[in-house]
């Protein structure tokens, strides 16, 4: 990729959107609470308990200090604005992807209110790596969020996952909690990011 269009797509990922614009948020310059100061190992999904490390954004991207490159760095993924909680506001789900300097890569997502001048954080998840329990999607639908994992029991190697596994949260009592059965499916190929090629 030419290094203009490089600098062009990165720019469009982290690109605050309107409603954080006029609240003065901009998620690509910004402090996240982590697991870990240190890069660690994809962790597998769950709900994150405890956050008591943090990262600084700057320009949508922070890098690990390390003694042999390429070095483990973390970057903003798009930030999507929808209600998720039932208030009839939006909250803002930012996902973070963690790179290990090679080809594994995973993610903490964050769900923010936006509520004032300072987001609140409502609660955050860790996913597993790639095609090993890696985010497919995470979206807001009828006022509550959903996360699509990638199955990896149903696979095509690490990278890519065939299969993809819903879980639905409503926000109740101050937390997110899962509602129904998860729902198992097949990842359609239009929504792949990759190609077998036979």
């Amino acid at each position: 990729m030419h290094w203009s269009l490089q600098v062009l797509v990165i720019a469009l990922l982290v690109a605050p959107s309107s409603d954080c614009q006029e609240r003065g948020i901009d998620f690509a310059n910004f402090t996240f609470p982590v697991v870990a100061a240190e890069y660690s190992a994809p962790p597998g999904f769950q709900w994150a308990v405890a956050l008591p490390s943090t990262v600084h954004l700057e320009n949508g991207r922070f890098d690990y200090k390390c003694e042999f490159p390429p070095c483990p760095y973390i970057t903003l993924d798009t930030v999507k604005l929808t209600d998720v909680t039932g208030d009839g506001k939006p909250e803002a789900i930012v996902p973070l992807v963690f790179h290990s300097g090679g080809t594994q890569y995973w993610r903490t997502v964050y769900v923010y209110a936006l509520r004032g001048a300072t987001p609140e954080l409502l609660g955050a998840f860790l996913t597993g790596e790639r095609a090993d329990g890696g985010l497919h999607r995470v979206y807001g639908r009828d006022r509550k969020l959903v996360v699509e994992l990638n199955d990896p029991t149903e696979r095509q190697g690490a990278c890519c996952a065939t299969w993809r596994i819903r879980h639905i949260y409503a926000w109740r009592k101050r937390k997110f909690v899962e509602i129904g059965k998860a729902e198992i499916e097949p990842i359609p190929p239009s929504e792949r990011t990759w190609r077998i090629v036979e």
